[in-house]
């Protein structure tokens, strides 16, 4: 994936980029209804894309992956934990 999957879990788009063969969802789900979904091609997945007609671009929603406000990756970030074992 080329975007961040946990910057867009922070906006509330849910990315299940894990293949169904593996039990994921392979799929970017917006809500209940509306999920666009992924492919596994070469271990890599993907979704194909074409430049939208002016049709599209005049009447169709448009859905944001992330906000275009500022996001801080840091706010999201974890200690690591002292008590599991390192080998």
């Amino acid at each position: 994936m080329l975007s961040s999957v946990t910057q867009a879990h922070c906006f509330g788009v849910d990315i299940d980029s894990k293949s169904h063969q593996f039990g994921g969802r392979d799929s970017i789900l917006f809500d209940e209804t509306l999920s666009i979904p992924l492919w596994l091609e070469q271990t890599l997945m993907t979704c194909p894309i074409r430049m939208p007609t002016q049709d599209e671009l005049d009447t169709h929603h448009v859905y944001w992956l992330t906000n275009d406000a500022p996001w801080d990756p840091n706010s999201v970030s974890e200690p690591a934990d002292d008590t599991l074992p390192v080998p």
